[in-house]
């Protein structure tokens, strides 16, 4: 072998080995982000938030075609992707989703259960036999129901972790009066009773509302809300002290943004703190894709060259014997 063709090998080994490194990366990536993607408490409450997928369907392929139908493909997988790294990585002790699950409230009902199985699909790890062996949560509400049913609880909460919530938004169910019975009990009958509460109590007083929905600052006093809806994502604090969190989105143009929430006790009472973590557009993930693809046709076609090389080489060779 030639030092030219060695050093082509080598090259080729090394570039290899560096789309491996980075897509393992990419595939795990909260492991790999100390900083911005994991918990800060010790012992502390865990949540992760996850606001305005908003999944698209049927009317992006009827405007788009096949490109709206990969497009959908895409997404699917760049939710499932960051989904399982807070699944199996970040292991809260409950996620919320904070509304907005699907880009419509006007789809029919064979469109909705039909994003609805896509997003159980999605929101509930990476195998489902995964979650039933280690007894881990999913998105999935009847898969739930199976598990309360096998192990002879009643309440959702008493399952190991992650306890996940899923929240309605104007997308889910309908603006104001859009909102009407049939759209909500569709939404109930896939994501469970809505209107929650979660209030964690200091000495007898309401310090904390972890996610709700229609929150009225007089009357539930919370010192911190939560909700989506914006996509940039916001703070806010109001004049009755009560700090605002807007999620961030976690569709790709947002970065694929989850928020973390922790609630430690110490001796002084509760300690909270709130931080975003976040993956990358999808420009950067689309960008990387393509390159490897490129990558992947170079790494073929030279090995075909030398493939074709050797056969012509040898063809040569022989001719030449014969004539000899």
């Amino acid at each position: 072998m030639s030092t030219t063709t060695s050093g082509c090998f080598k090259f080729i080994l090394i570039v290899s080995l560096i789309y491996c490194l980075s897509l393992m990366y990419m595939t795990s990536y909260m492991a790999f982000s100390p900083l911005s993607c994991h918990w800060s408490k010790s012992n502390s409450r865990r949540i992760a938030m996850i606001a305005d997928p908003q999944m698209e369907g049927d009317t992006k392929v009827y405007h788009q075609g096949n490109y709206g139908l990969l497009n959908n493909y895409f997404n699917d997988y760049y939710f499932k992707l960051v989904f399982q790294n807070i699944h199996y990585l970040l292991r809260p002790d409950a996620i919320y989703m904070l509304g907005d699950l699907f880009s419509s409230q006007h789809v029919s009902n064979q469109e909705f259960y039909l994003r609805v199985d896509r997003f159980n699909s999605i929101f509930s790890g990476m195998f489902g036999f995964v979650n039933r062996i280690f007894k881990m949560r999913s998105g999935d509400l009847h898969e739930e129901q199976r598990m309360v049913k096998e192990r002879g609880s009643s309440d959702l909460r008493n399952l190991n972790f992650p306890y996940l919530v899923n929240l309605t938004g104007n997308h889910d169910i309908g603006y104001g009066f859009e909102a009407n019975f049939f759209r909500i009990q569709r939404f109930i009958a896939s994501f469970g009773v809505q209107n929650r509460k979660d209030i964690i109590y200091e000495n007898g007083n309401r310090k904390v509302l972890a996610v709700t929905i229609n929150i009225i600052l007089t009357q539930l006093k919370p010192k911190y809300i939560f909700n989506g809806h914006d996509h940039f994502g916001c703070k806010y604090t109001h004049k009755e002290g009560a700090q605002e969190f807007t999620v961030k989105s976690i569709q790709g143009d947002f970065g694929g943004n989850v928020g973390l929430f922790e609630i430690e006790k110490s001796a002084d009472g509760f300690n909270y703190s709130y931080k975003d973590c976040e993956y990358y557009p999808t420009k950067y993930i689309v960008g990387y894709l393509a390159s490897l693809g490129l990558w992947i046709a170079i790494v073929i076609l030279v090995f075909v060259l030398r493939i074709l090389k050797f056969i012509l080489c040898c063809e040569f060779i022989e001719r030449k014997e014969k004539k000899d």
